[in-house]
């Protein structure tokens, strides 16, 4: 015959076993979690960063806006450059403006409009923009050299 003390003590064995047990599984399932999500997190995607640039294409027949993105983080100092938007400017090219220079900038408005929406507002400031426009100025300069501000008209055009 058992005594009480005994099935007591037996009791309480199976008892510490059991909760024993329980801990461990609770924090097996819990160091499982944690290594599954920093593995998800760890293979995330960053956000990428980027930096832009803007060419205006002013040639003698057309004028058309390109935008250009590039990795701001380059691995090994390396990036790749790809063009991510063109607008053609509506009107003809930039030599068509010898007689109202003015004018020239104001074809532009609508293109460079969505150049202002597609790049990010904290790269504004950094975003250079170049001009390319060698046959359009050299016609210009035959037409009327006189009627054009003199940075517009670089040496040897």
């Amino acid at each position: 015959m058992r005594t009480t003390f005994a099935v007591n003590a037996e009791t309480k064995g199976k008892n510490a076993w059991h909760k024993a047990v329980i801990i461990i599984t609770v924090l097996g399932i819990t160091a499982i979690v944690a290594l599954v999500t920093t593995a998800v997190l760890q293979n995330k995607p960053l956000l990428q960063k980027y930096k832009y640039g803007i060419v205006l294409d002013a040639g003698s027949s057309h004028t058309a806006v390109y935008i250009y993105e590039w990795p701001a983080e380059k691995d090994n100092d390396t990036g790749r450059v790809q063009q991510t938007h063109a607008c053609k400017v509506e009107g003809a090219g930039i030599s068509s403006y010898s007689v109202f220079p003015g004018q020239a900038g104001a074809s532009l408005k609508s293109c460079m409009k969505e150049a202002e929406r597609l790049i990010p507002l904290s790269r504004h400031h950094e975003t250079p923009l170049y001009l390319g426009a060698t046959a359009g100025m050299r016609l210009l300069r035959r037409r009327a050299e006189t009627d054009w501000p003199e940075p517009l008209l670089p040496n040897g055009v």
